[in-house]
């Protein structure tokens, strides 16, 4: 099993929310699905992901401040994956393959 880890941050802002979803297709062997909201600063492990296993990682959100996000973990590179949004809507997803 490999290991990641998603850390969120909020910076100046009162409105402030972000959903988070990683998951694996249910047509694919071992498919997974996590789902989360979260209305502060975050930081989650997942320590059961497969090996060499292919997961999608989506985040959408609303922050009047700075929302900063970070991936890191057992998987390919780019490791660990950055990206900050400053007053506004967010919705990035990003796909990793774990090593």
């Amino acid at each position: 099993m490999k290991t990641i880890t998603i850390k969120g941050t909020f910076t100046g802002s009162v409105n402030k929310s972000v959903s988070v979803e990683v998951y694996r297709p249910n047509g694919l062997p071992n498919p997974y699905d996590f789902r989360k909201k979260y209305f502060d600063d975050f930081s989650e492990n997942f320590v059961d992901l497969e090996d060499g296993a292919i997961y999608n990682i989506d985040f959408s959100g609303f922050t009047t401040g700075t929302f900063d996000l970070e991936i890191s973990g057992e998987f390919s590179a780019p490791n660990p994956i950055t990206d900050s949004f400053s007053a506004q809507a967010f919705s990035p997803g990003y796909v990793i393959q774990t090593n």
